[in-house]
């Protein structure tokens, strides 16, 4: 993702657009592999979903693998807005719940190599759907919400976003429910 990709935010004097990149350097190949999974899950499944999960916005992104480094470099648009505090947190709480946690979503990727032998055959890739994943750190800084801040230009309304990508993970909706205890435990 380029910046030039972001969201673009008017005002009277100058459009600006903004973007976050993280480095995340794993001490493993295999949580490199799982990390980039993981990633190409979410991407396709939010990009068909128009970054959206449930009713909660998930910015836009794109990432890089190094395997030989175990590096993973992610590209986030920035979502412009205020972490839910413990105040608005209990607001969203069903939001939440219904849209991350309770979620029945089916992840779709494709896998298989792409080969022709002939004109009339088509690309050797299946489906393969995965039920198991989501994300799994509901920790109120995780959490954005627009409030009044207004949508950016062509940008589909949105009232909360979650932006901890790298996040998303295999869990069960049990493991999920067991997360989110967490975030009802910051409420007051």
């Amino acid at each position: 993702m380029k910046v030039s990709n972001a969201t673009t935010h008017v005002k009277y004097y100058a459009s600006h657009q903004m973007m976050i990149t993280k480095l995340q350097t794993f001490n493993d190949l295999k949580y490199t592999a799982g990390a980039e999974k993981s990633l190409r899950l979410l991407q396709l499944n939010m990009e068909k979903n128009d970054w959206f999960l449930g009713e909660i916005k998930i910015p836009r992104f794109n990432y890089n693998i190094n395997f030989e480094t175990n590096q993973v470099t992610i590209y986030s648009e920035y979502m412009f807005g205020t972490q839910i505090n413990p105040l608005t947190a209990r607001e969203f709480k069903d939001t939440i719940y219904n849209s991350m946690v309770s979620n029945e979503q089916s992840w779709i990727y494709q896998e298989g190599i792409q080969f022709l032998r002939s004109n009339d055959e088509k690309l050797k890739i299946k489906a393969v759907k995965e039920k198991d994943y989501g994300f799994k750190d509901y920790t109120l800084e995780n959490f954005i919400i627009r409030g009044t801040k207004p949508l950016g230009k062509d940008e589909p309304h949105w009232d909360i976003a979650y932006v901890d990508i790298e996040a998303f993970c295999g869990c069960t909706k049990d493991d999920r429910k067991k997360a989110f205890k967490f975030y009802e435990g910051e409420m007051m």
